[in-house]
Parts: structure tokens; C-alpha cells; sequence
């Protein structure tokens, strides 16, 4: 090679790689990811037996509280081919209004921590102009462990599964140790010990530091007896006591009241040990609620029921969620409560005694040990019940709480059957201010919008910038979610003759599935410049996607309304085999209502009588020209309004910007053809139409039939 043909070639080379779109390297499209560290995740899933035996093991318990503890594990977003040094990176659940990562990242990957567990996220990366898309799961394995600086042992209460097939929400209470330290109201170990060497504790504490003196020299005098041993629990009073010290800095504060939006901190802790507060250390924009505790036996006793009873009214009222509720150590004040919440719930009591042990990653002493939940189970089985669900309702109802109390709860704890079939919701978009303002324009203050070209310009191109959520209960959009393919629509939804609504579910429109055959421009023996196409569609959807696709919209008919030429070396329908594929190279526009343009809309019309062929999506190239006539047809005989059928044609603009799709000439042409024929209404005259190019009053009463609900 020539020094000036490899100069060349470099150069080329070098421009290919700055154009070059960033590319997403992990997670790899649709995978699961793993929340859990590996020590937790082993520990989780041991049987009952297996868990309590290694409990008792001294070296498991050191390493579970030194090695593993209870931090999840992140998931790492890696890419490549940036052509900036800085990318702007989000991850969204899907259904969720906001992403709950959207950050500007410097390098090649990127941590996400405490994403909820049982979910489906779509990750982008933005370099410049060039937006990356993908998608990963994460594992449906209770609980969702989190990592919050300065707070360990944090955790949420929801994504376990309950016995008839619910779960329990995510997002609304978190257990956790303290959000600050415990106030130095009695002497530190430390302290006592330096005052018992010097002879000091029976001089200045009296019988109770003779008490504690004796202890200690029982133990040998030794520096580092366990504070929590029996023989310590006597406490000695400072005489100076300080209020707790912080464990939030400004940025924790941050996350736990924006991120995780905390309303309320329900704080069981003592009065020694709360000693000097005043408010919650979230500050003013968080509620204190300060409410005593007790654990375990402690929970059967009056002063331990009057406690639960306390906390037990700030979960009746929607307007404290969510809420963080914590004792010091999130272990045995904060374990028991979080029993009797979850046993209300319905977790299964396995699972309720994995959440009360995961503790252990915090607390490598054997003081944290079976022996102590025992206490506070032996009370519940005083309790009517023969499951755990059923005496955690009668130990709340011993309380004074009524069946309603606990169905409310449930109400706001229990995911809703909407909830439970997020996966399978369909997605509506998240429309940006341009998009909105067309949807509530005036019909005439829609068409001039339509010559605003730089306002086409936008919309136009940016179809795929659109963000998507889950819809939520009652709540529908046209548009529909299919990834890589643009322009999705659901024909459902509008009002039809009779006060009936045309289906959802049914009928859907869109751009191709695949990019038509390439052409090149010949003249014939007219000398007229017609196109010869060669070579093959290639795919404009990945297996996954077109996976997905299936399943989301479960289509059985693929109407492609391109020409024979575009769909050259096409052998099926590109949604896979069991799809039927129907080629009709229709016409548009005015074109529909003469010649072979009228006969090719008589047999796209009879697919929609046979009832086998639905659910049915038909499209052109873009998803607007012929397949918006065909829209416009449909949309006629079954009696969806002027306006309605506007709209549904001009809504295309949203992802086409050539100018030449416009009023003029193309939706105007095509409503005064249909206008002239015989009616009182657009049905009628539909109808007529349809008539005219051979359907019978059967084939149209059948379209009716199955599309009016």
C-alpha cells in the first residue's frame, strides 16, 4: 500500500471511530442481576436448620460481621466507543415517572446502588447526540438490602412475597440501626474501666459501682469485656450527659429525604438513650415520632403492648410514608416489630426469621442468638392462630385495633393486583412539554403547528429520546412501547357507534419491523425514473426485542401494506414464526378510493373479519401515509369521531419530520373522498365505501362486532 493510500485509509478509519455510537457492554441486554452480596445470598438460601446451626458457628459469625456484613451488591453499568470524555448516564424502573440514577459519569462504568429488587430497569447512556439503550431485570430474591452511609444494618421491609402470591411493597418503610448514636448518658466501658483501676467506682457510684466492681473482678479485670454481658447491664449515669452524636452527613441526609423521600422516623429507642433530642436527625422536613420499645418477652408486657400500640398507629396513616424505623442496632426492638408487620402481611414465618437473622451480618457476637427471638415467640403462640399471619392479627387486635385497622394497613403495604402485573402493563410515554401542549391544541391550532417547521424539526426526531413508564391502574395512551420500531399505536380506546368503545388490545399501528429492500433510481421504457430494488429488508429489531414484542402484544396477524419491492427476500413475518404475514401493497390517501388502490383496501379490510387474525398490527414503512389510511377507514366504520380521527393521523408527526406529511393534499383529499359518499353519518358513509369495493353488510357488521365493546 502507497504511503498516501494509507494515509488515507487512517484518516477514514479515524472519522469512522468518532462517529461511531457509544456501545452498552454490560449488563448484557435483558439480564438479571444479583442485589445480594455472596455471603448474604448463601446465608438466605440455607433451610431453616442449616441457618440456625451455622448461627451458632464463632468464626461463620466473625466473618459474616467482618467479611460479607450487610451491604448489597451494585449493579456496574459498563460501555465503550464514547466520544466524550463525560456521558450522562440514567436508570429507570420501568412504570416509574423519574429515573433513579440520572448523572453526568466520567469513564467507561458506573456503580447503581439499592435498586429495588424483582424489577426491570432500562439503562441510557447519552454522548452528546448518540443516546445507548438497554435493559436489565433484577433477581427476585427478598430482602432489598441497602447500602446508606454511616447507617448499617438498613434494609426495606418490602419485596417479600406473601403466602396467596403477593408482596409486599418497596419503597415505603425501611428498618434500620440509629440515624444518629446513642446519647452518653451513662458511663463508657472505657470509662468504668479507668475508674475501677483507680479505685473509684464504689466511692463515687456506691452500692451499684460496688456491684459493677465486683462483677469486673469476677472477670479477671480484664480490658475488653463484652459491654453487652448480663453482669453489665447495670449502667452507671454520667455526670455530664452528652446528646447523641451524628452518623449523617449532608449528602446521606440528602438521599434518605429526596431519594427515598423519608416522611417519618419512628425512633424505639429510650429515653436514655435519646437523650437531648428534640427531632429526628433528618431534621424538621422528617416527623419524630418517638416511641419506646421493648423486644422479644418485653413485647407480651404492658409497657412493651403500650409500645407497639404507639408505633403500630403511625403505619394506619398514609400520609407518614414512607418511614424509617429503628432502635440503635435495628436488631431486637426494630426485629420484633418488623416481625409482627411482615406477619401481617402475610410473609411466610421462614422468611420472617431470615429477616430477623440477616442481623447477624451486623453482629458477630453470640449475645445476637435464637435464644432471644424464642422469648418473644413463645408469647405469640399464647395467641389464637394456626398460622403466624392469623396470631399476628390476634396480638394486634389484643391491642385494641380493629379488622379495618388491619385491612388498611394491608391497603397501603400489599402491592395491588395492578402492581403484580407491572411486567405485563403496557408502557405510555412520558411526553415533553411540546408534545403535551399539540395533545391539548384546538383542531385548527393544530394544523398551523403542523407548517411550524423547526417545531416538526424537533418532535420529529426525537421520537426515540421519548421516555416510557408503566401505565397505572386506569390509566391508557394510545401509544404503545415496541423497541425498535417507532411510531406504535393502539387503534382501542376511542369512542365508537353506539356509545360502545373500539377494543384495546386488538388492532395496533406502526412504522416497519424491518427497513425495506434499498433501490436504486432506473428509467423504463417511458424514460420515466422509477426504482429497482435489490438485495434484501434487513432487521431493525434484535431477537430480544422482537421476544419481548410477542409478548407484550401477542400478535397473531402482521399486515405489511409496503410494496412487493420493499419487502424483497421477505419469507415471513420478521415477529417469527406463528405470525401470520399478509403483503398487501396498498395505496393512500385518494388513492384508496379508485382503481386498484380501492381493491387492495377491500382485501386490508377483510384480514379484520376473521377473528382468528387477532390481534393484529399493520404498518408501512413509516407508519404514516398507507397505514394511516387504513387507520382512518377503520377508525370510520366504527364510528370514531371526526376529531379522534384527526388526531390519530396527525399524532405520526411525533415521529416523522418531513414537512410533506401535511394536511394538504393527503388527510384533507382522503376525508373529502369518504365525504361523498352516501349518509348521515361518517359510519354510514364508511360503510358505503366499503360497500362499493365489495365488502358485504356481513363483513362489515363482523369488523363491528369484534372491534365495538
Amino acid at each position: 500500500m502507497s504511503n498516501k493510500k494509507a494515509m488515507t485509509f487512517a484518516l477514514a478509519s479515524i472519522a469512522a471511530l468518532s462517529l461511531s455510537a457509544v456501545t452498552l457492554v454490560s449488563p448484557k441486554e435483558g439480564k438479571t442481576m444479583c442485589l445480594l452480596n455472596d455471603g448474604n445470598k448463601a446465608f438466605l438460601s440455607m433451610d431453616a436448620a442449616a441457618r440456625r446451626k451455622i448461627f451458632t458457628d464463632k468464626d461463620w459469625r466473625r466473618e459474616a460481621a467482618t467479611k460479607w456484613r450487610s451491604v448489597p451488591k451494585p449493579v456496574t453499568l459498563k460501555w465503550t466507543d464514547a466520544k466524550n470524555e463525560k456521558v450522562h448516564v440514567t436508570v429507570t424502573k420501568k412504570g416509574a415517572d423519574s429515573p433513579w440514577f440520572d448523572e453526568d459519569v466520567t469513564g467507561e462504568s458506573v456503580e447503581v446502588w439499592n435498586l429495588e429488587i424483582a424489577r426491570e430497569y432500562e439503562w441510557t447512556v447519552c454522548d452528546g447526540g448518540e443516546v445507548a439503550r438497554g435493559t436489565f431485570k433484577t433477581h427476585d430474591f427478598a430482602p432489598r438490602v441497602m447500602k446508606i452511609k454511616g447507617v448499617p444494618n438498613f434494609r426495606d421491609l418490602g419485596g417479600w412475597k406473601t403466602l396467596d402470591g403477593g408482596r409486599v411493597r418497596q419503597g415505603l418503610v425501611y428498618r434500620s440501626q440509629g440515624l444518629n448514636n446513642n446519647a452518653l448518658y451513662y458511663l463508657t466501658s472505657a470509662e468504668t474501666m479507668a475508674l475501677y483501676k483507680a479505685g473509684k467506682l464504689e466511692e463515687l457510684y456506691g452500692k451499684d459501682g460496688k456491684e459493677i466492681k465486683e462483677r469486673i473482678d469476677r472477670e479477671g479485670g480484664k480490658d475488653d469485656f463484652d459491654p453487652n454481658a448480663p453482669w453489665m447491664r447495670k449502667s452507671l449515669p454520667r455526670a455530664d450527659p452528652q446528646p447523641p452524636k451524628a452518623r449523617l452527613d449532608g449528602p446521606t441526609k440528602a438521599y434518605l429525604l429526596d431519594k427515598l423521600g423519608i416522611k417519618s422516623d419512628i425512633d424505639l429507642r429510650g429515653p436514655n438513650e435519646v437523650w437531648g433530642m428534640t427531632e429526628s436527625p433528618l431534621g424538621p422536613r422528617a416527623t419524630w415520632f418517638w416511641l419506646q420499645n421493648h423486644a422479644y418477652g418485653g413485647m407480651h408486657q404492658p409497657n412493651g403492648k403500650e409500645g407497639f400500640t404507639k408505633v403500630f398507629k403511625v403505619f394506619l396513616d398514609e400520609k407518614n410514608y414512607p418511614i424509617d424505623f429503628h432502635c440503635i442496632g435495628g436488631a431486637d426492638r426494630t426485629g420484633c416489630d418488623a416481625w409482627i408487620l411482615n406477619g401481617l402481611l402475610g410473609v411466610a414465618e421462614d422468611d420472617l426469621m431470615k429477616d430477623w437473622e440477616l442481623t447477624c451480618f451486623e453482629y458477630g457476637s453470640q449475645a445476637f442468638g435464637h435464644h432471644r427471638i424464642a422469648h418473644f415467640l413463645k408469647g405469640l403462640e399464647e395467641y389464637p392462630g394456626s398460622t403466624m399471619k392469623e396470631k399476628c392479627e390476634s396480638y394486634v387486635k389484643a391491642l385494641g385495633f380493629t379488622d379495618d385497622d388491619i385491612a388498611k394497613f394491608r391497603s397501603i403495604m400489599l402491592e395491588s393486583a395492578a402492581d403484580q402485573l407491572a411486567e405485563s402493563a403496557p408502557e405510555v410515554p412520558v411526553f415533553d412539554d411540546a408534545r403535551k401542549e399539540f395533545l391539548e391544541m384546538t383542531p385548527a391550532e393544530r394544523r398551523a403547528k403542523f407548517t411550524d417547521a423547526k417545531w416538526r424539526e424537533r418532535v420529529g426526531k426525537s421520537y426515540s429520546k421519548i421516555k416510557w413508564r408503566r401505565a397505572r391502574e386506569g390509566e391508557s395512551s394510545r401509544w404503545r412501547r415496541m423497541d425498535g420500531v417507532r411510531n406504535v399505536r393502539d387503534l382501542g380506546g376511542l369512542k365508537g357507534l353506539g356509545g360502545k368503545t373500539v377494543a384495546k388490545g386488538m388492532v395496533f399501528r406502526s412504522a416497519q419491523f424491518n427497513t425495506a429492500a434499498p433501490y436504486r433510481l432506473v428509467t423504463n421504457a417511458q424514460k420515466k425514473a422509477v426504482r429497482e430494488y435489490y438485495g434484501s429488508c434487513r432487521p431493525t429489531m434484535t431477537p430480544e426485542q422482537v421476544a419481548a414484542a410477542r409478548k407484550a402484544f401477542g400478535m397473531k396477524t402482521d399486515l405489511d401494506l409496503r410494496g412487493t419491492g420493499q419487502c424483497r427476500g421477505m419469507e415471513g413475518s420478521p415477529l417469527g414464526e406463528g405470525v401470520r404475514f399478509i403483503i398487501v401493497p396498498a395505496s393512500n390517501y385518494a388513492g384508496i378510493f379508485s382503481g386498484d388502490g380501492a381493491k387492495l383496501m377491500a382485501d386490508e379490510l377483510r384480514v379484520f373479519t376473521d377473528e382468528k387474525n387477532y390481534p393484529i398490527i399493520f404498518h408501512c414503512a413509516k407508519g404514516a401515509d398507507r397505514t394511516g389510511s387504513l387507520a382512518f377507514i377503520l377508525h370510520s366504520l366504527l364510528g370514531v369521531s371526526a376529531e379522534d380521527r384527526l388526531l390519530d393521523w396527525e399524532l405520526t408527526a411525533f415521529s416523522n419530520p418531513n414537512p410533506k406529511f401535511a394536511h394538504a393534499g393527503r388527510y384533507d383529499k382522503m376525508a373529502k373522498c369518504l365525504a361523498e359518499f352516501p349518509g348521515d353519518t361518517d359510519a354510514e358513509k364508511a360503510a358505503a365505501y366499503a360497500k362499493s369495493i365489495g365488502l358485504t353488510d356481513g363483513e362489515i357488521a363482523k369488523i363491528r362486532e369484534i372491534l365495538l365493546k
